[in-house]
């Protein structure tokens, strides 16, 4: 048992505490503690079968901090085929920035997307594309150069590694990249063309896409500062030879609908007129026109591609399953054609419908073994694919529900360790093991009852191998950010919960062969856990109280005298020694603890202290709680309190 009880035939009390491993037990607080659980915990980690104090986090690149200290929604590490791996982070303010590995500052490399915290993105790394989705701006992808839609195909972005004849930067109205190019009219046509190194071929398809067609869409965003007197009839976007004696054009007049500020421009090629014999596989040139009736007018050109007609619709939620690029939007679950993340045929063959009796919306998706996990608000599905060179789309896509006991409530609280995939539902965890799922949170419960039911989609769950431990953080009762966590160390089956950390995202990076848990804050900094000595900075506040303490029915009055602790320090720092007392185990709720050591550390102490602590306390039952400030400590077993039993009340 973790906590033997002898009376010798003097009456003297020797309780001995040992192996109390298995984290924290929320649940039996009013009552008794589980076996080998202690009912107190905070910002400890029981590695090795001891509490210890929980390493910090330090910021994991110097400057590595997002431009305008806007609140990330997304973080994600990009790997291209060769070359150096780059960080991308999706922020409140609408815009995406990326950071090479090393690098202190952020760049943005796409702007005017959807802002606020009501906003939150997924993402998935397929060959060379990370894709990203919030459900909302339609489904982005990062090819090592620049963010732009999936199903696009770059023209021209208007960055300095194009040579343009005419037009002036603007580095103010941009929607990719760091700038676009504006034409002035006061009256008279302007214009402004590029000539490519190499010719541009605008049939030939992405990776095994097919070739885009007539029926295909070619796009560009224009900023106006106004538009009363713009002359549509002079104004044109031109593609064809250097000479431009056969090209196609689109006038002003088909531009749609436009007006001051950012318009897109998503035109059917077949609506391009052309003169002579232009051909969409080889283009010399790219000429854009701007004419007013008299008035002067700004117009900023930014981000030109061609597009498929049927493109992926906006999904909340992205993920990778074998080669695919499978999204959810509301409870249908769309994919792409496999190793052609651009290729999507439409969304009535290109679909899996998970049934509605499960949720309003897929709220998760994580792939395990040779299948993908679905979740809804109240049910799991697993989602099967046997191509057997079937074309795309006709796939053999089969569903089969999981469990229609619990769902899954944040997508990004899905993390798979230890064989299983473990995921929040409202205020629980569950575990996918392969055949069924099985509640895993029963012991702390309590604790997770905490979160609140407004902000369920936004708890957020990392691993790390190292630690043999799985993290998730979520917002308190009330709250509106992550800074509430706990941790799960998958060896002892431990729940180890972790208080002082602000966490909006928690993302599991390698880097060069090394696993780091990274949590950026709700102002750009970007975290690594499991590191340094406090949070970022701040002072760490731990503890692990003990189970309540007696010397067994009939529960006589103790005169406790004496604990003795075996300890190791790891730095500076006091350990102070707290107790207790009670009659009867329901007083404990309202009772205070006071100090009964404070046990000065410094650094240079090595090996383990054995120290007796004295002190006079009496009463039938008593609870002991470790506490530090700042100092990093270990705590070994066994630990043991002395007393003498009087037989009389105190």
């Amino acid at each position: 048992m973790p906590i033997d009880v002898q009376v010798a035939e003097d009456r003297s009390l020797t309780v001995t505490i040992k192996d109390l491993n298995k984290g924290l037990d929320s649940q039996s607080e009013s009552t008794e503690t589980s076996p080998d659980h202690v009912p107190g915990l905070q910002n400890i980690t029981t590695q090795g079968g001891y509490p210890s104090g929980m390493p910090g986090s330090t910021l994991h690149i110097a400057g590595f901090l997002a431009p305008d200290s806007a609140a990330p929604q997304m973080l994600a590490r990009y790997r291209p085929p060769t070359g150096t791996a780059v960080y991308l982070m999706a922020c409140q303010n609408g815009h995406v920035y990326k950071s090479a590995d090393g690098g202190a500052t952020w760049a943005s490399i796409r702007r005017g997307l959807t802002t606020g915290a009501a906003s939150w993105w997924s993402h998935t790394q397929i060959d060379e594309y990370l894709v990203m989705g919030n459900g909302t701006d339609g489904n982005l992808k990062y090819d090592g150069t620049r963010c732009i839609p999936v199903g696009a195909k770059v023209i021209c972005d208007m960055e300095s590694t194009e040579t343009w004849v005419g037009g002036a930067v603007d580095s103010t109205n941009v929607k990719q990249g760091v700038r676009s190019l504006k034409l002035t009219t006061t009256g008279s046509p302007v214009g402004m063309s590029l000539t490519p190194a190499t010719a541009w071929d605008l049939t030939s398809g992405l990776f095994a896409a097919p070739d885009f067609a007539d029926t295909d869409y070619l796009d560009f965003w224009v900023y106006f500062d106004t538009v009363t007197g713009l002359d549509l009839t002079a104004c044109n976007i031109r593609l064809g030879d250097v000479a431009d004696t056969n090209y196609y054009q689109l006038l002003g007049s088909s531009w749609g609908s436009l007006s001051a500020g950012w318009n897109h421009v998503h035109a059917l090629r077949s609506a391009f007129g052309s003169v002579g014999s232009p051909s969409w596989a080889s283009l010399a040139k790219l000429t854009f026109t701007l004419d007013s009736t008299g008035a002067t007018i700004n117009a900023s050109f930014d981000d030109c591609y061609t597009i498929y007609a049927n493109v992926m619709p906006a999904c909340q939620i992205v993920r990778e399953f074998k080669g695919m690029l499978l999204g959810s939007s509301g409870m249908d679950v769309y994919y792409s054609a496999t190793g052609a993340v651009d290729q999507f045929d439409s969304i009535d063959t290109s679909v899996v419908v998970i049934p509605t009796s499960g949720g309003s919306v897929v709220t998760g998706m994580h792939e395990y073994a040779d299948y993908m996990l679905i979740t809804t608000d109240s049910s799991v599905h697993s989602l099967h694919v046997q191509f057997r060179n079937l074309l795309y789309p006709d796939y053999d896509m089969t569903r089969q529900e999981v469990t229609s006991e619990h769902g899954c409530t944040s997508h990004r609280s899905m993390v798979m360790a230890a064989g299983r995939v473990w995921m929040h539902w409202r205020n629980n965890l569950h575990a996918f093991a392969g055949i069924g799922t099985m509640k895993t949170s029963e012991i702390v419960d309590p604790t997770l009852a905490d979160i609140e039911s407004t902000r369920l989609e936004y708890v957020v769950g990392g691993r790390l191998h190292d630690a043999n431990q799985l993290y998730w953080w979520w917002t308190p009762s009330g709250g509106t950010t992550n800074t509430s966590g706990i941790a799960y160390n998958a060896t002892q089956q431990a729940f180890l919960p972790i208080v002082g950390r602000s966490v909006s995202l928690a993302e599991t990076v390698i880097e060069s062969d090394v696993e780091y848990l990274l949590t950026p804050d709700y102002t750009g900094r970007v975290l690594e856990q499991n590191t340094g000595t406090s949070w970022d900075g701040t002072a760490i506040t731990r503890f692990v109280t003990l189970p309540w303490i007696s010397a067994g029915r009939p529960h006589p009055v103790v005169s406790w005298r004496k604990l003795v602790l075996n300890f190791e320090t790891q730095s500076s720092g006091t350990l102070i020694v707290e107790a207790r007392t009670a009659h009867h185990p329901r007083e404990f709720t309202a009772a205070s603890y006071s100090t009964i050591a404070s046990i000065t550390m410094s650094a240079s102490t090595t090996g383990a202290d054995w120290g007796g602590i004295g002190f006079h306390l009496r009463s039938p039952w008593i609870q002991i709680r470790l506490r530090t400030v700042e100092a990093q400590v270990s705590i070994y077993w066994p630990i043991t309190l002395h007393g003498m039993l009087q037989w009389r009340r105190a």
